[in-house]
């Protein structure tokens, strides 16, 4: 709403006031945010996805190249897979990563503080 005082002849003390609907503004807003949140969260978890699965296979490979039994190789194969996918994970990092920076900037979303109503 916004209320202005103008001045008329037959009444100088006159207000005009506009008011606008903003709720669809307001919703778009939120889902924004939510998903700038959930993008927050996925990058999280694509950070913490990939060294827990990372961590332990190079112990496995360290392990591995200890042993001179036929089986060593098929395990390092089997670790070179693991670590394919584990660049999938990574690819999505950036990728989310990405459209957070592309949401920010076009949709003019900066650092942010979660608003109050905001439930998740």
């Amino acid at each position: 709403m916004s209320l202005s005082r103008i001045s008329l002849k037959e009444n100088p003390d006159a207000a005009s006031a506009v008011i606008r609907d903003i709720t669809d503004k307001k919703e778009a807003e939120r889902t924004q945010i939510q998903a700038l949140i959930q993008i927050d969260r996925n990058i999280e978890q694509f950070a913490i996805l990939a060294d827990n699965i990372r961590n332990p296979l190079q112990v496995i490979v360290g392990y591995s190249a200890l042993s001179t039994d036929e089986i060593t190789t098929e395990i390092v194969e089997q670790v070179n897979r693991i670590n394919e996918i584990i660049k999938q994970l990574d690819q999505g990092w950036i990728d989310s990563d990405n459209v957070r920076r592309f949401l920010r900037r076009n949709y003019s979303i900066g650092s942010f503080e979660k608003p109050d109503y905001i439930t998740q």
